[in-house]
């Protein structure tokens, strides 16, 4: 199980044409790339290789992490602690802090970093380092073409930029001059097109943020109006013009208006990816469709989200990649 959820975390990553991506596929002594046809790329092995589907991804060997072109090559040596692709960025950790690099493997910021946030329409968010002990850095907005500081650290936290904004959060004074953080959202300047009111607030997505007011969703358009109030226990972000909602043990979907679209059924459920939702019943996990149809029948010990087309499931003890309609791709020896 851990070595199947190491493999689904690397496969986070945003979606693109299929034919451009490379998968992680374990083999005998670590994780081969395959393409999305299923067949091998080169014959490197590595001990963790997150999907990838620009010029160059984030691979591991010895414990440190390096970048390798698509072909399997090593671009960058592996040095560093940590380190993700992000389309033709990289983010990468060493001992002074975060980075932000080319595909090359340039360093593109003129100093590290606490953290830096994968970027977005341009921009990512990062936060200085801490500024003595106990206390936190701000936060800022950098290019991601140049690694150019756009907006100076001022903000008290944020999140990743998508849609020309930027969840991010600021501490106000409340009752009894306590210190809370609110969340809003800033444009790609800095600039707060939504106040922030709110408890939480997570990335735009279909055109709508997602924040908390502490006891409902609040899904937002671009100018801050309210579009819909979710009351159920759990909430998500839309994707392909549903949401995920309900509560542990029985999940469905909404559309924008509020309106079931696909009912509460389910015993756990992953967001619409590509048309694609990984659903469980009766501890089987296969998917639907946006009409709450099976396209692939819950057969599944565990199942991942669809990313260029493929998705990594386990069927029997194997691992297997599988397409939009279920045909088998790859599957493990």
């Amino acid at each position: 199980m851990r070595f199947f959820a190491a493999l689904l975390l690397a496969l986070f990553v945003t979606d693109a044409a299929g034919q451009s991506w490379r998968y992680p596929a374990p083999v005998d002594g670590g994780l081969a790339l395959i393409d999305s046809t299923g067949k091998r790329v080169g014959d490197a092995v590595f001990e963790s290789v997150p999907a990838f589907d620009g010029p160059v991804g984030a691979a591991r060997r010895d414990g440190r992490w390096g970048l390798i072109d698509r072909s399997g090559a090593w671009v960058v040596e592996p040095r560093y602690g940590e380190a993700s692709a992000h389309g033709n960025r990289v983010l990468a950790r060493d001992a002074q802090g975060w980075h932000l690099l080319d595909a090359s493997g340039r360093t593109l910021t003129s100093e590290p970093y606490a953290a830096i946030s994968p970027p977005g329409d341009g921009v990512a968010a990062f936060q200085e380092l801490s500024p003595g002990r106990g206390k936190e850095g701000k936060w800022g907005l950098l290019s991601a073409d140049d690694g150019r500081v756009v907006l100076r650290p001022e903000l008290d936290a944020a999140g990743v930029p998508a849609e020309g904004l930027v969840p991010a959060a600021r501490y106000r004074k409340l009752i009894f001059l306590r210190l809370e953080r609110r969340w809003g959202y800033v444009d790609q300047a800095g600039q707060w097109r939504i106040e922030p009111l709110f408890g939480f607030a997570r990335t735009f997505s279909d055109g709508l943020g997602l924040a908390t007011d502490g006891r409902a969703g609040v899904y937002l358009d671009a100018s801050g109006d309210t579009v819909l109030v979710a009351e159920h226990a759990l909430v998500a972000s839309f994707s392909d013009g549903l949401a995920r909602f309900g509560e542990p043990g029985s999940q469905g979907f909404m559309d924008v208006e509020g309106a079931v679209r696909i009912e509460a059924r389910f015993e756990a459920a992953s967001d619409f990816r590509n048309g694609r939702a990984a659903v469980r019943q009766d501890g089987r996990w296969g998917y639907i469709d946006t009409t709450g149809a099976w396209v692939v029948p819950p057969t599944f010990e565990t199942a991942g989200t669809f990313q260029g087309g493929l998705t990594l499931v386990r069927f029997q003890g194997r691992h297997q990649y599988i397409d939009l309609q279920g045909n088998v791709i790859w599957q493990q020896n």
